[in-house]
């Protein structure tokens, strides 16, 4: 197992939701698999800042780099 995908409810009619109101989520391991798996060369998780939104600081939320040859 490479990693795992939640079904999350979604708020379509709000700004910030999606284009549904369910969501598909993949775990970081799930991710990083897949964007290797579709030919990404490079990937990382960048690394919070210090004073970053609490969410980026404690690794709730992740910002991951891929970079293809």
């Amino acid at each position: 197992m490479q990693g795992v995908f939640s079904l999350s409810v979604d708020y379509a009619a709000n700004r910030e939701g999606g284009s549904t109101d369910l969501a598909l989520v993949p775990s970081l391991n799930a991710l990083m698999f897949l964007l290797r798996t579709f030919g990404f060369a490079q990937v990382m998780v960048v690394p919070p800042d210090p004073g970053d939104y609490e969410q980026f600081s404690r690794g709730a939320r992740v910002i991951v780099y891929g970079a293809k040859p």
